[in-house]
């Protein structure tokens, strides 16, 4: 039933890369101090990466905050050696 109801309401299925995943995650820290983890961020980081067409009224699910502390310092870029 989930998929037949998907097939009537997806207009389109776009792919994303892991280090756009990582930009949308930053970006949701800097701009709103919302942390989530990668697949959460998936759907903001396709409209991010240009790859939603018309995303003038778009929905954007974002959820899940369960990323893991060495994910999280590799999308903010720390060194753990710069202590």
């Amino acid at each position: 039933m989930p998929f037949i109801v998907g097939m009537m309401l997806i207009d389109d299925i776009v792919l994303v890369t892991e280090d756009e995943m990582k930009h949308a995650i930053a970006r949701l820290i800097d701009a709103e101090q919302i942390l989530l983890e990668a697949s959460g961020a998936a759907s903001l980081a396709a409209v991010l990466a240009g790859k939603v067409q018309n995303p003038g009224k778009c929905a954007v699910v974002l959820s899940g905050g369960n990323i893991d502390t060495e994910t999280l310092k590799i999308v903010l870029g720390v060194n753990e050696s710069a202590r």
